[in-house]
Parts: structure tokens; sequence; C-alpha cells
């Protein structure tokens, strides 16, 4: 070993005891005379225990996950800005076999590098359990987790989720808290129960039994769609609503899924600081429809599940409301194609099939905000727009747009042309109309979504390491001035230990040389390469051995 390497592993001998005093009383021990004094029995045994906790670091529960699984993310054609990540969580055949409990407060996800380095130990997330959830039985549910600031297109992030059994863990991080969550509420809103979900973007008011939007707020208090139940008063208050999925003309009992309708029946299914999630259910069993909507920070979406008997299982996605509150005369629609029409002029109407991607905003003038509209699997169907006016008022009331549907002066005007379940819809505001295209492209592409194995037995934030090779947390932690970094190999190799700024740079080298298997314990006093003592803040170390690469994070304090 390099005289580097000996002057920074952890003593063998307790402190204040000298070496010929060691010998003297071990000595004495084997002829039998037991003559040492209480001190050197205080002093060899508070020695030893210090030997242990530099080996094994913090006495408690253990401080890290014994089990992760990887999850990676790839963006695909768009760039991503705060995408929020949705991975299955199936975990009952692995902690079957291993006669564990999960327990859901040691979940954890971190992000890491492709050699595993941690570059965030501390990612949002929420876990959604199945409605038939069972931590020993049943072990199914759904994680959402943040793909943090902007990620380019065509790339890939890498993941791992930790987690433990119930009293294996017990210094486990909780959850990171999100500035601004997700809430969702229950009221009455315009004559019928509403959930009204708050996100930083938009408030949402969802009727329960009519299974519709009656309001979407923006962040300056206007309500872009407006319903009022108010019999008689058409565009200007019943008409307004999303998404009007089933319309049969003249038979309002097998329509469904407008506010202020009252023959369907939604439920809470999961809520948490980044996703709230509501399902909704006709009332007919014999002409059951069902959809589910996912509210997200930044856009909501809804899914279509099952289709019912009503016009052959055909249906619309129609949004009735008006761009910023008001119509203005600057107030316009912008298909995905480039194409802008207005949404203050009754005369500016069309009705085709929307080249692909299928996608449309509208723009209120006064503002850069917009609104946008997804089908995001699209079809060959037709879609149309146009200007809505109130009866016996001048000017125009309301929008009307529709996914599926066609102009007032084609055949079979109320007959919807969309079909097949799974298809999902995506809306949500955008607050700078110059970079829409970016943004809903960014929201509405799914991701690629990959779930590996559980493992057990590893590091954390490793792939596949070979059992007893191990890095620790840093101890003390946070420290000052000096910190015990201790790790353990499987097998005698080449080892480098070293600390990194948190741009990467490197601050000293620890170790550099073969090592035996088994634990190690390496100091570091604080100091850079110069030997000055480096700022106070957060540094990476890292493990690498021919194989294998471990990281973890530390933090020197004033």
């Amino acid at each position: 070993m390099s005289n580097r390497h000996n002057l920074q592993t952890h003593q063998s001998l307790p402190a204040g005891l000298h070496t010929a005093d060691y010998f003297q009383k071990t000595k004495a021990l084997r002829n039998g005379r037991t003559t040492w004094s209480p001190r050197v029995w205080v002093l060899l045994f508070l020695g030893a225990l210090v030997l242990v906790l530099v080996m094994m670091g913090p006495l408690n529960a253990r401080a890290a996950q014994q089990y992760h699984y990887a999850v990676t993310a790839e963006t695909g054609a768009a760039v991503r800005v705060d995408m929020p990540v949705d991975a299955p969580l199936d975990l009952t055949s692995y902690l079957f076999g291993l006669a564990g409990t999960l327990d859901p407060a040691t979940l954890q996800v971190v992000e890491v590098d492709t050699a595993g380095i941690v570059l965030n130990p501390s990612v949002r997330f929420q876990f959604d359990a199945a409605a038939d959830f069972d931590a020993a039985t049943n072990i199914v549910g759904n994680l959402v987790f943040v793909m943090n600031d902007t990620t380019p297109a065509m790339s890939t992030r890498h993941y791992r989720v930790l987690f433990d059994v119930v009293g294996a863990c017990g210094d486990c991080p909780p959850a990171p808290a999100v500035a601004v969550p997700t809430t969702v509420d229950s009221l009455v809103y315009e004559n019928q129960m509403t959930y009204l979900v708050n996100t930083p973007r938009a408030d949402y008011y969802y009727q329960k039994d009519g299974a519709g939007l009656a309001s979407l707020i923006d962040n300056d208090g206007q309500d872009w769609i407006s319903f009022h139940d108010i019999s008689g008063s058409r565009s200007g208050g019943e008409y307004r609503g999303m998404p009007n999925l089933v319309f049969v003309e003249g038979q309002s009992s097998d329509s469904f899924f407008h506010p202020g309708f009252d023959n369907a029946s939604s439920t809470l299914v999961n809520h948490g600081p980044l996703k709230v999630t509501v399902r909704s259910v006709t009332n007919d069993g014999a002409n059951e429809w069902i959809v589910h909507w996912e509210f997200y920070q930044a856009f909501a979406r809804m899914t279509v599940d099952q289709v019912g008997s009503s016009n052959g299982g055909n249906y619309w996605f129609l949004y009735e409301g008006t761009p910023g509150g008001l119509l203005d005369p600057g107030d316009m629609v912008v298909r995905s194609d480039g194409t802008v029409s207005s949404a203050y002029d009754n005369n500016d109407k069309w009705e085709m099939a929307l080249a692909d991607p299928q996608w449309l905003y509208f723009h209120d003038t006064a503002a850069s905000r917009y609104l946008y509209l997804s089908d995001d699997m699209g079809d060959a169907s037709l879609d149309q727009y146009h200007s809505m006016g109130l009866s016996g008022a001048p000017g125009p009331n309301m929008t009307v747009f529709g996914f599926g549907r066609v102009l007032s002066n084609s055949p079979n005007s109320l007959f919807p042309r969309i079909s097949g379940t799974s298809r999902t819809f995506t809306i949500g505001f955008g607050e700078d109309n110059t970079a829409a295209t970016a943004e809903i492209s960014g929201a509405y592409l799914p991701l690629l979504v990959s779930v590996g194995e559980p493992v057990s037995d590893v590091s954390a934030v490793g792939d596949n390491l070979p059992r007893g090779l191990n890095l620790n947390q840093n101890y003390p932690n946070p420290f000052n001035p000096a910190t015990t970094i201790s790790f353990s190999l499987a097998q005698a190799g080449a080892v480098n230990l070293s600390v990194y700024d948190t741009a990467g740079r490197l601050v000293r080298t620890l170790v550099s040389e073969s090592l035996t298997s088994g634990p190690h314990a390496i100091l570091w006093n604080g100091q850079d390469e110069s030997g000055r003592m480096v700022a106070s803040g957060i540094y990476l170390y890292r493990l690498a051995t021919p194989d294998h690469t471990l990281g973890g994070k530390m933090t020197l304090v004033e």
C-alpha cells in the first residue's frame, strides 16, 4: 500500500493507548494476570466501538434500502420539460420469494447516469397503489415521478426505484416535497357535486354525476369553459363543457359525459402531489361507458376505457367554451399544420380530417397563453371547428371544436366518428404560443418507459454488482472537517476512490491502487490535491473498479 493509503485508513489502536502499553497488557493477559486499569478497559472498548462504527456506518436501522430496480425513460422525438413518468410497479412475485412485506414508506427514486453515479438522490414521486393492493400478497400499483428540467429529444434518462420490507429500513428518507402540489377537493359547483383539481397551471371543475368539465380556469382567473346550469341559456351556459363524449339527439338517457348530466358516477381513484386520477362510469349497466382522467401538473389526459351501445360505440371529443373567458376579435384557432382560423368570426369554420399530428390550440389575443387539445392517436375521421353565437345577441358567444365531429350542415351532423378503446385525448395550457409546437409535442407524445427486474444484496445505484461489492454512505454526514468513506470489495483488484465537486471536477484522489477483498475505510480530511481545505458545500465521491462504478454524495458544513 502507498503512504497515502496508510495515512488515510482508520487507526487500529484505541486513541490514548500507546503501543508499549498495549503489548505489556497483552502479555499480562497471556500470563493470566488481568492487571489492566479501568481506564484502559474503557479505552479498549471505545476503540473497538469506533472501529465497528467506521466499518459499518451509523448504528441504526439500515440507512439504505436493500432492493431496487431500474427504470429508463426515452424521450423520443420531443423535447420534454418537467415531464411526468408513469412506471408500473409489481413486486408481488419478487417479495413473495423473500417472504417480505413491502413498506411503501421506503420507496425512493434516484436518478443515475449510465455508470451508476447518482445525479439526483431525491426525485419527486408519488406511489399510486392499485385498488386491490396488499403489501404482502398483491404489491401492485403505479409510480409517478418527474423527469425534471429540460430533456432533449432522442435521449434517455436512468432511474433507480429503491424499496425495502417492513422493519428493515428505519432511516430511509421520506418522499421529497413538491413545491406546488396538485390538490383535489369536493364541493357543490353549478348545482352538482364536483371535484376541484388545483394544479400549477389550471383549476379543473369536474362534475361527478355529469362526468364532464364545467370550468377550466387559468392562472389569471379566466374560465375557458364557463358552463352554467341555466335552462335555455344554450351557448351562453348550458351547452358549454368537455368532453361531451356521447350524444344521441333526443335521447338524454343515452348521452353521457357532459356537465349538467346526472347519469354517471365518478370516483377519485388516486391523488397525490403530482397526479390526480378520476374514473367515471355511466349508470346504465346495459349501456356502460367508462373513462378516466389523469390530472398532472401541466396538463390533463382522458382515456376511453370502455364503450357502450350508444351510436354503435362511436363518440367524439368536444370542446365548447371561450378562449380567455371572453371572445375578442383577435382570438384565434391554430392547427398543427400552422393554419390559423378566427375564433371570433362565425363565418370562419372548417371541417376536415386533421393531418397528423392531430392537435390545435386556442389563443387568447389578450395574452400569450393558449389552450391546446390533442387527439393523441389520431385517425382518418372528420374533425370540425365553428364559432357559435348566442341567439338574440350580437356577435359570437362560444367556440365549438370536435375531434370526430362534422359541421351542422353536413349529413348525419350529430353522429360521432371516433371508435375504439384506449384512445387518449390531452388538454393543457401553454404560456407562450410561440413555443406551442414543442410544448404540445412534449406533453402528448408518449415516453418509452422500461422497467427492469428487482435485484437485492447490491448497492442501491449499481447494476448486477457481485455479492460483497458495496459503497456505504460516508460517516459522519454532514461533516467538518473530516469524514470516513467505507466500502467492501468482492475481490482483490484495482480501485479508484475520488472526490468531485458538483460540476464534476476532481477535488481529491483518495485511493488509486490495488486493494485486497473485504472491507476498507478511507478518511478524507476535507482537503484538495494541493492540501488546501475545500469550501463548505456538496461533494460527490466515486468508487470505481474495473467492472463497476458506485457513487455517493456528502456535505461539508462550516
